[in-house]
């Protein structure tokens, strides 16, 4: 009989793995992570699989954000914000 722990443990990867669309245990799909968080902006994990459909899906674990579009719009808007709350700095010969 399996250990009622072991077995809630296994039941949590699976869930996860639902979670995620993804089997981990699958090479290619590991690889296709590997090589999604590469092209992905630094800063954005995001991982890539295949559903039961067979459609590639792309989620942002950071952002919440379910493409890449997604992504980049709120990449445009944090950096505008930014650039919004740009002060000049006096010049040094003013300073001193």
């Amino acid at each position: 009989m399996k250990d009622k722990r072991s077995a809630s443990t296994e039941t949590r990867k699976i869930e996860m793995s639902r979670l995620m669309n993804t089997d981990l245990r699958n090479e290619d799909v590991v690889k296709k992570i590997a090589h999604t968080e590469k092209s992905v902006p630094e800063g954005i994990k995001c991982y890539e699989g295949i559903n039961q459909v067979g459609d590639r899906n792309r989620r942002c674990l950071h952002t919440g954000a379910s493409t890449l579009e997604e992504v980049e719009t709120q990449q445009a808007s944090e950096q505008e914000s930014d650039e919004n709350f740009d002060v000049p700095l006096p010049s040094p010969a003013a300073v001193s």
